[in-house]
């Protein structure tokens, strides 16, 4: 029995590096139409990094986070929306259908836009190409949605939700660049020995303080509220809702901090003078985002903290709250403060970092490795 569970734990696992790896194979498959002379001769030594973002795969999973995040919203802001979900499974499936729907037109919108200014440039579009926008949308199209029954299938495997994973590998797949990026500096003399030491050691804190929270607030659902508080659905149903706590806070922030910007844009600021109020780690953006975090945090954990009320735990519950606040908070604005004060060539997302341990840690509890894989697999994974 041993023997025949490594097996298939191994089948799953080349399959999961299958997909994994035909997930990034549309990245290098190249839009139809498009003249790739023109292509090198206008990006220069760029082009070919330029053609790999403009494949069939170009939409990436942006219009199905958009469509996500947005439902995220609509449930945070409407309780009986994020109730009527989790009263069954049907609702949950329906919901996530609206949220596929929403994503495809939001999607085509996208693909336009590509199309159109694809077709503006100059002699991008081959001369024999006729009907470039029509066929460039079905194309961006048919490549998202592709991605997205290979996201499926990843989920199906049991590895945890298929959609968190990709964006983790795409992710990963951007560190060797950004560690490459940041040796040229080292040996031009633009980058100094302790800008590594300052990193990594920002990394580490980041990481460790990840896993210590989502220990606290994912595990401690299952071993001290879940089984004295409530019943068990709605324990399975608090413990995903208290593990996107870890996710989506620093995300659907920066969506509204977007969306501030815009309004800015809309009523008389020039793109300097917002950029200057809200650009990536200035002052303003940062206490928006400082304010913005504990209320979405908030947001995700007034189940999980009324259970732990419930069971008797109110201060454990409200320690484990401030913990996750100021790991958001932390990791969020310090990223994007030494980003800016290290005048470093890439993001810093303390998100990501947020993102990535989660994922890890929630692939690490779909796997038979012990005592470690017999808590309930409610993180990310279930998203």
């Amino acid at each position: 029995m041993a023997a025949a569970g490594g097996r298939r734990l191994l089948f799953r696992l080349a399959l999961l590096v299958l997909l994994l790896a035909l997930c990034r194979l549309g990245n290098v498959i190249p839009l139809p139409g498009l003249s790739q002379e023109a292509m090198e001769s206008l990006f220069g030594p760029f082009s070919h990094g330029m053609l790999k973002q403009i494949s069939i795969f170009a939409l990436g999973l942006t219009s199905l986070f958009t469509a996500l995040a947005y439902l995220e919203i609509a449930k945070l802001l409407v309780p009986s929306l994020a109730r009527w979900q989790k009263a069954s499974a049907e609702n949950m499936f329906k919901l996530n259908d609206y949220a596929r729907l929403a994503a495809i037109a939001i999607a085509v919108f996208q693909a336009y836009g590509v199309a159109l200014a694809l077709q503006q440039g100059p002699n991008l579009v081959a001369e024999e190409q006729g009907g470039f926008v029509p066929v460039t949308i079905a194309a961006l199209l048919g490549g998202a949605v592709l991605l997205w029954w290979l996201v499926d299938r990843i989920t199906l495997l049991g590895f945890g939700n298929g959609f968190w994973l990709v964006w983790v590998a795409s992710i990963v797949s951007s560190f060797p660049k950004n560690v490459a990026q940041l040796a040229d500096l080292t040996q031009t003399g633009w980058v100094g020995t302790d800008i590594w030491l300052i990193l990594a050691g920002f990394l580490l804190v980041v990481c460790v303080a990840a896993v210590i929270v989502n220990l606290l607030l994912v595990d401690q659902t299952w071993l001290d509220i879940a089984p004295q508080a409530v019943p068990n659905h709605e324990a399975v149903l608090a413990g995903r809702t208290a593990s996107l706590a870890l996710i989506w806070p620093p995300l659907l922030a920066d969506i509204v901090l977007g969306h501030v910007m815009s309004l800015l844009l809309a009523f008389g600021p020039s793109l300097d003078t917002a950029y200057a109020w809200l650009g990536y780690g200035r002052p303003l953006r940062l206490l928006l985002l400082a304010l913005l975090l504990p209320l979405f945090c908030f947001a995700y954990m007034r189940t999980w903290l009324r259970n732990g009320a419930q069971a008797g735990f109110v201060t454990r519950s409200r320690l484990v709250f401030w913990m996750l606040c100021a790991l958001q908070i932390t990791s969020c604005l310090g990223g994007e403060w030494l980003k800016r004060q290290l005048k470093l060539p890439f993001s810093l997302h303390g998100a990501s970092l947020i993102l990535c341990t989660t994922v890890a840690m929630s692939f690490l509890r779909a796997l038979p490795l012990g005592s470690f894989s017999d808590a309930p697999k409610t993180a990310a994974g279930r998203g």
